[in-house]
This record gives C-alpha cells, sequence and structure tokens, in this order.
C-alpha cells in the first residue's frame, strides 16, 4: 500500500530531527542529567593515571588505560569509542554561545616541513611534542579539545563542561604552556603563540544526515581568537579585552597593542576592525588563578 505525501512528509520531518537540546544540556547546563552523567565520568577517570585522554570524558589512553569501550575512536582520537558513539547518536546537533576560547598555533612550520616531512622529523620532533604540550595545557585546565587546522590546536571551555570558572581555566592554560613550553628531544623551545578570547560560537556535530564527521566548532568567536593568534609573535599570548572584564583582572601590568583582524574586503567593518588585546608572555608579572 503506499504512502499519502501527508505520511511521507511526516516521516521526511522524522529524519529531519536536530538534536540541539541534548548539546546545550551537555555543554551549558551543568545541571541537567547529562551533564551530571558527563561529570561523574570526569571525576572518576581523572583519578585515574593518563597522560592521553578522552576530550570529552578524560577516559585514559595510556597510564591506567585504555578502559573496555573508552579506547580512541579510529576517526576521531581525541574522543573514545562511547563519546564518540554519543555524538552520532545525537547527529546532527550544536549549542551556540559566547565561549572562552584558546588557540595554539606553532610557528615556523612550514620551512620545517618542507625540509623535514619525508625524513619524518617534523611530526616527531615538532608536530608531536608541540601538540602533546597544547593538549595536556588543555586537559589539565579542563578545556575541551575540539580540533586542529594544520599547526593549531583550538579549544574551547564550555560552562556545562568546564565550570563556573571556565574563563579563569582558560587563562592558566595559555599560563601554563608559556611558563613551561613545548620542546624538541635535545631540548629545544618549539616556537609558538597563543591567543584566549571570548566570543559566540557554535559547537556540534560535523556533516550532514547521514554522514556524521566528528565534532567541530565555527562562527565569530573562533575566527576572531585565530586571527588573534596569528598576530602572536613567539612566545607570546594574546589576551582580549573581555577576557579581563570577565575575571576582574588588572592590566596595568601588561603592554596592549591594538591588531588588525583580517575580513573580507567587501566588508570593511566588524572582524576587519583593529581589536584591543594585551600581551602576555612567560615573564608576566601575574599568577594563575587557584581553585
Amino acid at each position: 500500500m503506499s504512502t499519502s505525501p501527508d505520511t511521507e512528509r511526516q516521516e521526511s520531518k522524522k529524519d529531519e530531527r536536530r538534536y540541539d537540546d541534548e548539546w546545550r544540556q551537555m555543554f551549558t547546563d551543568p545541571t541537567s542529567e547529562l551533564n551530571k552523567i558527563l561529570q561523574g565520568f570526569r571525576n572518576d577517570f581523572m583519578r585515574m593515571t593518563g597522560t592521553r585522554r578522552c576530550t570529552m570524558c578524560a577516559a585514559p589512553f595510556d597510564g591506567d588505560g585504555p578502559l573496555e569501550g573508552r579506547s580512541p575512536n579510529s576517526l576521531n582520537p581525541n574522543f573514545c569509542n562511547s563519546c564518540d558513539g554519543w555524538m552520532k547518536a545525537n547527529f546532527p546537533g550544536r549549542v551556540i554561545d559566547s565561549f572562552p576560547i584558546i588557540s595554539f598555533d606553532m610557528r615556523g612550520s612550514s620551512v620545517v616541513a618542507r625540509q623535514h616531512t619525508k625524513d619524518g622529523k617534523y611530526q616527531d620532533e615538532y608536530e608531536d611534542p608541540f601538540m602533546a604540550a597544547a593538549s595536556q595545557a588543555l586537559v589539565d585546565t579542563d578545556g575541551f579539545i575540539v580540533d586542529t587546522r594544520g599547526d593549531e590546536l583550538r579549544g574551547l571551555y564550555p560552562s556545562g563542561f568546564s565550570g563556573k570558572d571556565n574563563v579563569k581555566k582558560a587563562w592558566n592554560s595559555a599560563l601554563i604552556l608559556l611558563r613551561d613550553p613545548p620542546k624538541k628531544y635535545d631540548g629545544t623551545i618549539i616556537p609558538f603563540g597563543i591567543a584566549v578570547h571570548i566570543g559566540d560560537t557554535a559547537i556540534g556535530s560535523k556533516g550532514k544526515p547521514p554522514n556524521f564527521l566528528g565534532c567541530s566548532i565555527s562562527g565569530d568567536g573562533i575566527n576572531t581568537c585565530s586571527h588573534m593568534c596569528s598576530h602572536a609573535r613567539r612566545g607570546e599570548a594574546l589576551i582580549s579585552e573581555i577576557v579581563f572584564q570577565k575575571t576582574g583582572m588588572r592590566t596595568d601590568a601588561l603592554e596592549q597593542r591594538r591588531i588588525p583582524l583580517k575580513g573580507d574586503p567587501e566588508q570593511p567593518t566588524g572582524i576587519s576592525d583593529l581589536i584591543l588585546v594585551y600581551v602576555l608572555t612567560a615573564e608576566s608579572k601575574v599568577k594563575p588563578f587557584e581553585f
């Protein structure tokens, strides 16, 4: 028996269901049952030893791990199989909010990559140590590792995931890497820049049904943070003014700089305007926040 056009439209709407509310509960609502379950896993797993962990639940991939069902996912290695399964089950979905964002970017990598990609030295001596150190700085401060773009690692500090002190934790993450920088095996510091910002950003599943591709971030906030990071000199973290407003920290001890942000040449306002940033280095007379 053939189905009516109305029935076909209803079936189509079922297929088009979005899971935005589930993503909102997980990342921005600490009181939701979904978030409580996640935090329970994170509290338990963080008591276990490990230098590599699932971005979402913190299950260790080495040390005391990997745990059954919590090994790195082959397509999304920053997540365990269980958390990757949650994202697939809640696909498509996203949440948009004003998130604290951090970007770590390795400097001079293009030249080194041209010289040493074939012999493996670029990956072994530069990319791997840099990504490991930046990832650890995020994990140690309850950050959410979202993705990499070439030699840039990007992370978020959603309130539901990172807690009420999420902005302060992003600040601490920058300080951690500045004061304990990534090094090659011979002890040489790998040059890098950092940016910390707060802005409207979407986090959610990547792809179009039925083709799930993982988790991604997009929007004005992450674009601004990435552009800021491109202006950071070696050994600098550029911190946007809104970060200081949210933390109540004083800025008088730090250098001020106004930097241009790239934008659409046909739209000369907005993101292409100058933005005020403050320059943080390993020698800056500031302290990490204590909780």
